[in-house]
């Protein structure tokens, strides 16, 4: 009989065991689901932001008829502008907070201002003839072709003014082809 309750008790241990093992790949597999919801969250939070800053900089810069000065004179204590060759080439910084608000800063120099900012928007422009983006335009007509791209820069130290195409820190990046008229 002492036999018997033994192998009763390390039976019910067993199940015990086996029971708390299948308890603890459960929680497991539930916290690992809420941090990929946490996490697939906050990047549509931030999709969703860099799409409506990219679609206003980029509605904003058709209606400043690709002028960069222009353009700079919209954010007057937030713009940077940079590589500036003429009004319609070049690039334009501007920094967000956390919170996706405009970071103003005194002067040109970029480094303080990073070091507070988590997103850098970058618009980048340089001025084309219109017959090579536009079928029909003429020879002599003008055109810029700009893009608006908005990176994660709270993993990095460094500031970007070109962007290549599939960066790391990209959240998101929309085309500008602008016919600017023909040349007098």
């Amino acid at each position: 009989m002492n036999r018997e309750s033994n192998s009763k008790t390390s039976l019910f241990l067993m199940e015990l065991i086996i029971s708390i093992l299948f308890f603890s790949i459960t929680g497991a597999v539930c916290v690992r689901l809420f941090v990929s919801a946490h996490i697939t969250a906050q990047n549509s939070v931030n999709l969703s932001h860099a799409v409506m800053w990219a679609q206003n900089l980029s509605e904003a810069y058709i209606g400043c008829d690709g002028d960069l000065d222009r353009m700079a004179d919209l954010y007057p204590d937030t713009a940077v502008l940079v590589s500036e060759e003429s009004s319609r080439s070049g690039s334009l910084l501007l920094f967000l907070d956390a919170d996706w608000q405009l970071i103003s800063h005194p002067t040109d120099n970029t480094s303080g201002t990073a070091d507070s900012a988590s997103y850098e928007i970058v618009l980048n422009a340089a001025q084309k003839n219109a017959a090579s983006l536009f079928s029909g335009a003429g020879s002599d007509a003008q055109a810029v072709k700009a893009a608006v791209t908005i990176l994660d820069i709270r993993k990095t130290d460094t500031l970007t003014t070109e962007v290549p195409r599939g960066s790391q820190n990209m959240i998101y990046s929309i085309d500008i082809d602008h016919y600017t008229g023909d040349v007098n």
